[in-house]
């Protein structure tokens, strides 16, 4: 079956199927480096976004999640880590890290519990598709 891609910021659709896999069943790699990177340092003014100063529209957005990321209990980096796991294509997902501390969070942030509350306050936002939202 052929997966539907979506256009999310923290999606990034590889290029190319993977090496032995077929066209309708290609496997997709995920980076979410943009949005980790962006739920590292929060919406603050002077973040950055795509390595360049985050424009204003970034930052309202960063800062919703973050609200509804805290509404339910969970860290804003622990969802960005986590939210591409959620679109059945996505098989993994590769953090980069500049350090150990960098790695030490990635560890943690893949160990934390999301609630599914926090897919559906995010999905009723409309920061998420509602079909990404993990059934019960």
């Amino acid at each position: 079956a052929q997966h539907q891609h979506l256009s999310l910021d923290a999606y990034h659709r590889s290029p190319r199927p993977t090496t032995g896999h077929s066209s309708t069943a290609q496997r997709y790699q995920h980076d979410s480096w943009h949005s980790s990177r962006r739920a590292r340092t929060g919406p603050r003014p002077g973040a950055h976004y795509n390595y360049a100063p985050a424009p204003q529209a970034v930052l309202d957005r960063a800062l919703r999640l973050q609200l509804v990321c805290e509404s339910h209990g969970a860290r804003l980096i622990d969802a960005a880590f986590r939210f591409p796991l959620l679109h059945p294509a996505t098989l993994s997902v590769i953090p980069g890290g500049q350090g150990l501390a960098e790695m030490a969070g990635n560890v943690r942030a893949a160990a934390a519990r999301i609630p599914l509350g926090l897919w559906q306050g995010l999905a009723a936002e409309g920061l998420i598709p509602e079909a990404l939202v993990p059934a019960v």
